[in-house]
Parts: C-alpha cells; sequence; structure tokens
C-alpha cells in the first residue's frame, strides 16, 4: 500500500488492505507479506525505489509470485513507470501487476 499524503480517507491503509485482500481471496492467492509506504509519492519515488516495496522488489523476489495494489494509481502514475514495472515483473516470471476491478455485466458500447 502507498499514501503521498497519509491523511487521504479514500485510499486509507485500511481500506487499501480490505481491497487487496479481497483481490487475493478471489484469485485463490496466498498472502506473502506487505509492503507499506506511506507519505511516498509515486510521481516522485519510482516503485522499485520506495523503503519498503523496493526491498520486496530488489531483495525479495523469491517470497512472491505477483503483487496486488488496492488500485492502480497506488502503483504507478506515469507510464514510463508502468512499463518499468511490466519489464521487472516479466523479467523476474512474476504476474503482472494486478489491481482489483469489477466485470461489466454488459458489453462496452
Amino acid at each position: 500500500m502507498r499514501l503521498s499524503v497519509n491523511t487521504d480517507a479514500t485510499t486509507s491503509p485500511e481500506r487499501q488492505r480490505e481491497t487487496s485482500t479481497a483481490a487475493r481471496t478471489a484469485i485463490g492467492g496466498v498472502e506473502a507479506g506487505w509492503a507499506t509506504d506511506l507519505d511516498v509519492s509515486a510521481v516522485k519515488v519510482r516503485p522499485a525505489d520506495r523503503p519498503d516495496l523496493g526491498n520486496w522488489m530488489l531483495n525479495r523476489t523469491d517470497d512472491f509470485d505477483g503483487i496486488i495494489w488496492a488500485r492502480l494509481d497506488r502503483a504507478v502514475r506515469s507510464m514510463a513507470d508502468m512499463a518499468d514495472l511490466g519489464r521487472w515483473a516479466k523479467q523476474r516470471r512474476k504476474r503482472p501487476p494486478l489491481h482489483p476491478w469489477k466485470r461489466r455485466t454488459r458489453p462496452l458500447s
């Protein structure tokens, strides 16, 4: 989980944990742990450079198969960072970055 300002009620750490846990359960995943980077801006700090997430990405890659974010904007704020994250996942045979989504009951028109 990530917050740029630790007072943002809509993406509070508790809400992010609930959403991510529900997504993990929905895909039958097993929890390996949490990366909690509070007061860290995704605009200013790339995923691998964040204190807690960076430790998982650089030092603990054998401990997990993929990463789930409560919302995609908790992971990245730029297409360049998204591309880097995708390359990182592919090189290490990790599931692509996941975030919860709602299934549509009717096709997009």
